[in-house]
């Protein structure tokens, strides 16, 4: 995870979890995560070839120009591209576990920013895992798009997560820091003799 936000929803997602695999849609306290909404959205599993927008945030909708609400969230991605997101979002519902997904999406003039998108199950009402919490941060400055809207995106990366690595200390075992850790660090020295 390289935005902070977006590891700030994957902590609030664990700490709902309180000792179960997965927490339930009823226990997401919007109030909480209001810093965090406009890029939030929540998808409903109907079918294999259906993840349906529940709720999407209004910078979201803004940068894409237009109202995802009800929209298959699927047919953002083209070809094997959609095949293989399927895919991944079919294994984030059934084991269950989160999931990282990194893209790069254009507006029609092709400039280009990169997006980092979560994507965390949750149980519905009936305690079965039809839902995903999910946001979107773009990795660039999303100012250098202007009013310019998103129109097409394809795959560059995606991993299945491991929640203990959502806590506080990230160091391995061996006390490196991961690399998407280490690369946003910089050393500082202070000298009081100069």
């Amino acid at each position: 995870m390289q935005h902070y936000q977006t590891l700030a929803l994957a902590k609030y997602w664990d700490e709902l979890r309180r000792g179960r695999a997965v927490p339930s849609r009823n226990d997401i306290d919007p109030g909480r995560i209001r810093t965090l909404l406009p890029n939030v959205f929540i998808l409903e599993f109907f079918d294999v070839d259906h993840l349906v927008f529940r709720l999407a945030g209004t910078r979201l909708c803004e940068r894409y120009g237009r109202e995802f609400r009800a929209h298959n969230f699927l047919s953002l991605w083209r070809g094997t591209d959609r095949f293989r997101m399927r895919e991944f979002l079919q294994e984030v519902l059934t084991r269950p576990t989160p999931g990282l997904i990194t893209c790069r999406a254009e507006t029609i003039d092709r400039h280009a920013v990169d997006l980092e998108m979560i994507v965390l199950p949750l149980r519905d009402c009936s305690d079965r895992v039809t839902r995903v919490i999910g946001s979107a941060y773009p990795l660039s400055d999303p100012e250098n798009l202007g009013h310019r809207r998103l129109v097409s995106q394809w795959l560059l990366e995606l991993a299945y997560l491991d929640p203990a690595e959502f806590g506080g200390d990230r160091r391995s075992r061996n006390g490196a820091l991961p690399q998407s850790a280490a690369s946003h660090l910089r050393l500082v020295v202070s000298r009081q003799d100069v």
